[in-house]
């Protein structure tokens, strides 16, 4: 069946029309595919991307939970020297007030002695004076007496 002369114009432009589109569709598509693997490409980068932030931030919050646990650890420790050194301290101090009330008793103690030699060298330096004074009227006693001996011996 041919066509109609009038309709074959037609025809031909429809089915250049047509042609035209199917390439254009299948232009699009492609443009699509194209677009889909960028779209991919683009999506698989941002997720290696994400996954490498994921594992350093993952990282970098290991690392500071190792931190945070050492430093608590040290600020335990230092805590526990710093308590042991107050107890230590306080023994210390005891120790000294001991030690102070000891030495102030003894202090006393040799102020007390100190205060009774004084006493006896006083007692002892009045019967040494007392002595001697004894002494000194009993020398001249003695010398009036050889005075006295030897005029009569004479």
């Amino acid at each position: 069946m041919m066509a109609q002369p009038q309709f074959s114009e037609d025809i031909r432009q429809f089915e250049e029309y047509q042609r035209f589109l199917g390439a254009k569709y299948t232009d699009m598509l492609n443009a699509l595919a194209t677009a889909d693997e960028r779209a991919r490409v683009e999506v698989r980068e941002l997720l290696a991307s994400k996954d490498a932030t994921i594992q350093d931030l993952q990282s970098q919050l290991e690392k500071a939970k190792s931190s945070r646990e050492t430093y608590e650890k040290f600020y335990h420790d230092s805590q526990t020297e710093c308590d042991a050194a107050k107890k230590e301290l306080d023994n210390e101090r005891l120790v000294s007030q001991g030690l102070r009330s000891e030495i102030r008793e003894k202090e006393e103690r040799n102020q007390s002695i100190i205060s009774d030699k004084d006493r006896l060298n006083d007692i002892l330096s009045k019967a040494v004076d007392e002595k001697r004074g004894n002494w000194n009227s009993w020398q001249s006693i003695r010398r009036s007496w050889r005075k006295k001996m030897r005029k009569l011996l004479l």
